[in-house]
């Protein structure tokens, strides 16, 4: 065996122990798919070095020809084995698994047969022979068929790095700087390998495409070792980023997008483009908060440094705080009211005072004057106000929820019921009114003539929101632990200022004298007095929604 074989069995010997032991590493996470398909890819790529360095130390032609028959079909299950890998670690194995692994094994059974097939068909091998250009290397013609080998290698090998590179473009950023080695090392000896076919590799004669293999060990060794590429913890974090409902964007030093995590691409679109609005939203470090499509998005920004502590980029995160944003409104709207309430209890208070003293001093003029007297029509107007005057102060004791309340036990459904046909006269000829109750849906512990007039006021506000008629429907559900009272109408509705300001005392949108503005206020503190909920939903020409929650009493 002369020197030229030597210089080059051993580096392949070489190249396919250090592909051999990168499966120590891997041996750990052997129970996780990746694991046992990158100890798979291991083994069989380090077989094709191997078969070469023991075809050129084989002494005969009876020893040699079986190993260069059995070279095209490692070479194509290292291939696919790559191909599983890469598509198991991408995440795409899932979604492809009866499809990939059908078209794998067609391909490998294809190889495997052309292999096998007679040398003197000439459809794979045409004749073998020892080279005469390098001692003990063995030379074949090439068959009709072989092309197709080497077409189906190159793209399975390609595509696969393709999705490879694809997967870490569009999502798999912790992995950029090892996947990029990877790649490299892994398009190297198909590179050299392309090389051979046009002569240019020879190296006494010699392919050096099995001698490349080294690159993907190296490559390999080097993601694995140095950035972790097979740990779970990387890993972890790519899923988590993935199954984030905040949108995140990772944009580069000229903020031009680098990557973004599902969210992200959805709220995008198809084009991925950083278009308008969101190129301001994401480029801008002024812009806090970002509303889009009724959704209110905190906007937080958070530097990417290299290793050399200089900023590469920015992590720009989207949460969604809109239900939080509508939780504080709500929580100053209760404030808001609690306060104006107490000062109206207040003053409740002491206007019944003064009321008091009025009215009494009323009846007794009234009693002690002289029949036909002209000052008794004086008190009588005197007195006509201060009832009403006593009426405005009892609203205002109901909305700051300090008014005497009378609850027993009664049936929601039936108190409505009962009330159908004056609630039809409130509403008038041209509003149709239909009730939804539902049956057996427990019994609520309130004031029975406060819940009565909740009704007729509502019924008020709904005919002079339908001053061309429309439909009222009155809804009863059972919740857990308390029972619900829908008030809704198909009129002219609420923008956001009225809507926000609907249970404030004496603010109305009704015109004419008639209206205090104290009604729904009204309404607001019997039902939190009687330990329940309001809430109105309501857009602009869209009507008007009214849901009480009132608790089951014991």
């Amino acid at each position: 065996m002369g020197p030229e074989i030597h210089s080059y069995v051993l580096p392949l010997y070489a190249a396919s122990l250090g592909m051999l032991a990168l499966c120590v590493p891997a041996w750990r996470a052997r129970r996780e798919p990746i694991g046992g398909l990158f100890i798979a890819m291991c083994v069989l790529t380090s077989l094709w070095p191997l078969a070469v360095g023991l075809e050129l130390a084989a002494p005969t032609m009876a020893w040699k020809v079986p190993l260069a028959r059995v070279r095209p079909l490692l070479i194509t299950l290292s291939a696919s084995s790559l191909a599983l890998l890469i598509l198991q670690f991408t995440g795409e194995l899932k979604a492809y698994r009866r499809h990939t692994n059908g078209l794998l094994a067609a391909g490998v059974a294809g190889v495997a047969l052309l292999v096998a097939l007679p040398t003197e068909l000439g459809w794979f091998h045409h004749s073998f022979e020892i080279s005469t250009r390098a001692p003990y290397r063995l030379d074949w013609d090439s068959g009709r068929l072989e092309p197709l080998y080497f077409g189906y290698v190159a793209m399975l090998t390609m595509v696969a790095l393709g999705v490879l590179a694809a997967s870490t473009r569009k999502r798999g950023f912790a992995y950029r700087r090892s996947v990029q080695i990877v790649l490299a090392g892994c398009l190297t000896p198909l590179a050299l390998n392309a090389m051979a076919k046009l002569h240019l590799t020879d190296w006494a004669g010699m392919n050096l495409a099995p001698l490349g293999m080294l690159a993907p060990a190296v490559a390999w060794s080097i993601a694995l070792y140095r950035y972790g590429m097979l740990n779970l913890v990387p890993l972890g974090r790519a899923t988590v980023l993935e199954t984030m409902r905040d949108m995140v964007f990772i944009l580069d030093r000229d903020g031009s997008l680098a990557d973004c995590n599902g969210a992200a691409l959805a709220a995008l679109g198809s084009t991925a483009a950083l278009t308008e609005p969101w190129s301001n939203v994401l480029r801008d470090s002024s812009v806090k908060q970002f509303e889009r499509e009724g959704r209110t998005f905190e906007v937080t920004r958070t530097p990417v440094l290299d290793a050399g502590r200089s900023e590469a980029g920015v992590v720009v995160m989207l949460h969604d705080v809109t239900d939080w944003v509508q939780a504080r409104e709500r929580l100053q709207e209760a404030h808001r009211l609690e306060m104006v309430g107490r000062l109206a209890g207040g003053m409740a208070h002491e206007y019944n005072n003064l009321l008091t003293v009025i009215l009494g001093y009323t009846a007794l003029i009234r009693e002690t004057g002289q029949p036909g007297s002209e000052v008794l029509p004086l008190v009588d107007c005197i007195d006509g106000a201060g009832q009403k005057a006593a009426k405005l102060t009892a609203q205002m004791l109901a909305f700051s929820r300090r008014q005497m309340l009378r609850p027993v036990l009664l049936d929601l459904d039936e108190v409505v019921a009962g009330m159908e046909n004056l609630l039809r006269q409130v509403l008038g000829k041209t509003i149709t009114l239909t009730l939804s109750l539902k049956s057996d849906i427990g019994l609520v512990k309130v004031d029975r003539h406060q819940l009565e007039l909740l009704l007729v006021e509502l019924a008020i506000n709904a005919r002079d929101a339908m001053p061309d008629g429309g439909v009222v429907e009155v809804v009863s559900a059972l919740l857990e632990g308390a029972v619900r009272l829908i008030f809704r109408d198909n009129g002219k509705g609420m923008d956001k200022v009225t809507r926000d300001r609907a249970f404030e005392p004496f603010f109305t949108t009704h015109l004419g004298a008639t209206h205090t503005g104290l009604g729904l206020s009204m309404v607001h503190g019997f039902v939190l007095q009687s330990g329940g909920r309001i809430e109105i939903r309501s857009e602009e020409g869209q009507g008007t929604e009214i849901r009480i929650d009132l608790p089951i009493g014991d």
